[in-house]
C-alpha cells in the first residue's frame, strides 16, 4: 500500500494531504503500530516522490520537479509517499 507521510516536509509547508483529500494521514510509526494490531508483519518500507502519475488532481503540480529533487535529498521521515509491503 501507499499513502502520504503526515510528518513530509511538503506537507508541513504547504498543508497539501490534508481533507477532504484524505480523510486520515499516518506517519511511519502510525501505520506500522496499525499494521501490527491488525496482525500484519512490515516486510518492506520505502519511500518515493509524488508525481503527476501518483497525485492526480494536486493543487501544486508545478512543484513536481522541485519535490523529486528534495526527495534524494531529504532523511526518510521527511520524504512524501511511504510505500509499505506487509503480510499476515
Amino acid at each position: 500500500m501507499s499513502t502520504p507521510n503526515k510528518k513530509s516536509l511538503v506537507n508541513r509547508v504547504f498543508r497539501s494531504y490534508e481533507a477532504p483529500l484524505h480523510f486520515h494521514l499516518f506517519d511511519r510509526g502510525e501505520i506500522e503500530s496499525l499494521l501490527g494490531e491488525t496482525g500484519f508483519k512490515v516486510k518492506t518500507f520505502f519511500c518515493l516522490p509524488f508525481t503527476p502519475e501518483s497525485c492526480d488532481g494536486s493543487s501544486m503540480p508545478g512543484l513536481f520537479f522541485l519535490r523529486g529533487f528534495l526527495h534524494h535529498f531529504l532523511p526518510r521521515s521527511l520524504q512524501e509517499d511511504m510505500v509499505i509491503v506487509a503480510e499476515k
